[in-house]
């Protein structure tokens, strides 16, 4: 009852505050972001060892585009439970944002320096290789999610091989 709860909450709170984030009301996406944030604490009170509020709770912090903190609450998701496949499926959205975002600012220093963009050595998590094989493991890992999630998935899987018309086909 009381994830059942959780759930709803999280839910109508999401759609709330990603409407809120339409219309530029920041005040009003922090105060539903509050709420989730109370909903997952409990649950988390009586079942510290559930992977699910620590996922609603990075899913949220996404909404409000804080990519640090919702790859932090999906990584602690996914060491409670690493199958999960809903955490498995935010990380490798917010994978992909990062390794674009790497991408957008290797290109501009390229473009500052004029020069080639110095190699990271292979022991750097942050190496878009490296990225790029957590994306696809949790693409491949994402499984019995909703339809609309599921597109996202192929359009990611095809974006990560490099196949671009096929990735603007299902994003």
């Amino acid at each position: 009852v009381l994830v059942d709860r959780l759930r709803k909450s999280a839910s109508t709170c999401l759609a709330a505050a990603l409407e809120l984030r339409r219309t530029g009301n920041l005040a009003g996406m922090r105060e539903q972001a509050v709420n989730v944030e109370a909903a997952c604490r409990e649950v988390l009170d009586r079942f510290p060892r559930l992977a699910e509020p620590h996922y609603h709770l990075g899913r949220m912090h996404r909404a409000l585009l804080k990519t640090t903190s919702a790859l932090d609450a999906q990584e602690r998701a996914l060491t409670i439970d690493p199958s999960y496949a809903p955490a498995r499926y935010e990380r490798a959205v917010l994978t992909a944002d990062k390794i674009r975002e790497l991408r957008r600012s290797s290109m501009a220093w390229m473009r500052a320096e004029h020069t080639e963009v110095i190699r990271l050595g292979p022991t750097c998590e942050e190496t878009p290789g490296g990225l790029r094989q957590q994306l696809l493991a949790d693409l491949a890992a994402a499984k019995g999610l909703g339809e609309a999630e599921s597109e996202v998935v192929r359009g990611l899987q095809a974006w990560a091989a490099r196949d671009f018309a096929q990735a603007r086909v299902h994003l």
